[in-house]
């Protein structure tokens, strides 16, 4: 019996292509669609992120200066220059605030609270109140409450929310491999390499017995086993007439 083999498969085997287990290959393959998907979406959900933390960030500015203006204006007017460093230092125990000025417009009495030299305040995330004091029926300007966050503050939090979803990307893909890895070696490897086993044997013998691997739920499989078998018969058959 003559078989037919194609040039490329010759052509194939002249470069030596590295064979490796069909698990470890299946593996590999999905596991890097799988992480290559996983980088497109965390990138998208890390840029939403960051927006909403920052948003989240200048809403919590807002709201205090909203909370402190009235006392800072009270404090401001009446020239209670204790009062008014510790209002700023209580402003700067909220967790985003990285400097907080009180200013006054004739300059006779500015108060200032920075977090640390390294968290400089940013000029994009800060929050900014007029103190405005009602006096005879119009309201006199007397100065500003700016309280600002750091670009230090927001990359941080970014970072602590990177690191959750790294966390989450790297347990997924952990026991997705596992599960591939075991479903492999149980639908794919096993049934080949005892279709392998049998096939040695038979040839070692020289009887044209089928083959019988068991029902197997990969059509892909069966599909090779009734194949084989088929080709066994037919091989056989002329061999059976006188």
């Amino acid at each position: 019996m003559r078989f037919y083999i194609a040039p490329s498969a010759v052509k194939a085997a002249g470069n030596k292509v590295v064979a490796h287990p069909l698990a470890l290959v299946l593996l590999r393959k999905l596991l890097l669609a799988y992480f290559s998907f996983a980088v497109v979406i965390t990138g998208i959900q890390m840029f939403m992120e960051y927006h909403h933390t920052r948003q989240e960030i200048l809403n919590t500015l807002q709201s205090l200066a909203a909370t402190f203006a009235p006392g800072a204006e009270s404090a401001l007017w009446e020239f209670q220059e204790a009062l008014l460093k510790s209002m700023a230092n209580g402003i700067g125990t909220h967790p985003p605030v990285a400097r907080v000025d009180i200013i006054d417009l004739d300059g006779s009495l500015n108060v200032s609270w920075q977090a640390a030299p390294d968290q400089q305040p940013s000029s994009t995330l800060f929050a900014q109140q007029t103190l405005l004091h009602a006096h005879g029926g119009n309201n006199k300007e007397l100065g500003y409450l700016c309280i600002a966050s750091s670009d230090a503050m927001l990359v941080s939090r970014t970072k602590e929310t990177l690191l959750s979803f790294a966390v989450n990307i790297s347990a997924q893909l952990l026991f997705l491999g596992l599960v591939l890895w075991l479903q492999a070696r149980k639908l794919l490897v096993k049934p080949l390499a005892e279709f392998s086993a049998q096939v040695r044997t038979l040839s070692g013998s020289g009887q044209g017995r089928p083959i019988s691997l068991g029902s197997s739920e990969v059509t892909e499989i069966n599909t090779l086993q009734q194949g084989f078998n088929q080709l066994i018969l037919q091989g056989v058959k002329p061999a059976a007439r006188p």
